[in-house]
């Protein structure tokens, strides 16, 4: 099964280690890459060992992650960036307050159905193509499942990750403002 490669920009701050430690937890199959002073033809080479299809960089800027980078794999040697995606507001979640930590996590589901129309459904089809949920119609009440909980309007979209079977923040909580598509 592909994996989904988490990694940092270049010397990140604890904050973003720590996000980037909260989704690993919560997306499956994603495997969490410390970037050191990896170029992106290392990391390109990392995702093909193991069979990655993207790459997801967490960009910060005064020591807090304000974007993701999506990057898909081109050819043997190099990534290509397809997304940025701004963010404010980022809960660790260490920082929510009654929070549970996902263990054996299985499954990233998201009923779609739930999401707003416009801005939040674009952002939604983003991020399922970057953490690749399952889509469900219902809630779930299994205790190895995670809910991506996606809501907002045409100016911010929160972004957050529940446990159905107890109704409490599992996951890192965080807006997203805009999402930038590069050519391909």
């Amino acid at each position: 099964m592909s994996s989904l490669l988490i990694t940092t920009s270049r010397e990140p701050s604890r904050r973003t280690r720590s996000f980037v430690n909260d989704l690993t937890k919560v997306i499956p199959n994603s495997i969490k890459l410390n970037r050191g002073k990896a170029t992106y033809e290392d990391i390109a080479a990392v995702a093909r060992r193991y069979s990655s299809y993207g790459v997801l960089m967490i960009l910060e800027k005064k020591g807090n992650p304000s974007a993701l980078t999506y990057l898909v794999p081109r050819g043997t040697e190099s990534l290509t960036r397809k997304y940025l995606v701004l963010m404010s507001s980022l809960k660790l979640l260490r920082e929510i307050r009654e929070h549970q930590i996902p263990y054996n996590m299985r499954k990233l589901v998201l009923n779609f159905s739930r999401v707003p129309q416009g801005f939040p459904q674009r952002v939604c089809e983003v991020l399922i193509e970057i953490f690749k949920p399952t889509l469900i119609e219902e809630s779930t009440e299994l205790p190895e499942v995670v809910e991506l909980k996606v809501s907002g309007d045409e100016n911010s979209v929160s972004v957050a990750f529940y446990s159905p079977s107890t109704g409490r923040a599992c996951g890192p909580a965080f807006n997203i403002t805009r999402i930038y598509s590069y050519p391909s």
